[in-house]
């Protein structure tokens, strides 16, 4: 229809048909403004539409960034909490460690002084035998002695 009229206008113009040429310029110029309104109009509604999805994007690395520093958090006290606990257990075994060092130097010792303690009472049995054998030989010669 566009170019209906404006060619319609250019045929009536010059023939020489002035009126009929305004009233078909007027026609070709009142499309021409609608088309071009409406092209402003697709032009603004894409710029917003753009706007949009830019604006939507950006939240979404917003969102992204946002969730990402939230798992580094989570990890970071993941990571100070299994140091934490690794340091516990190497405490824990360094305390067993001491006190197993402990104990087997007091059952050393223990056993030492049971073995020390055995052989001082074998020690003391022989001398009471050899005291006894003494008295036994001393009696023996009293009654030698007493007999003769």
């Amino acid at each position: 229809m566009y170019k209906i009229y404006k060619t319609l206008y250019r045929v009536k113009k010059k023939i020489g048909k002035n009126k009929e040429a305004l009233i078909f310029y007027e026609k070709f110029q009142k499309i021409d403004d609608s088309l071009q309104t409406s092209e402003v109009i697709n032009d603004a509604k894409v710029k917003e539409i753009q706007f949009q999805l830019e604006q939507k994007q950006v939240l979404a690395e917003a969102e992204s960034d946002k969730q990402l520093a939230l798992a580094s958090a989570r990890e970071k006290k993941q990571n100070v909490i299994l140091i934490a606990l690794t340091a516990v257990v190497i405490l824990i075994l360094l305390f067993a460690v001491i006190q197993y060092k402990r104990n087997k130097k007091i059952q050393d010792q223990k056993a030492l002084l049971e073995a020390q303690n055995e052989e001082r009472a074998v020690l003391i049995r022989e001398v009471h035998h050899r005291v006894k054998n003494n008295f036994q030989i001393i009696c023996s010669v009293l009654r030698l002695q007493a007999g003769d």
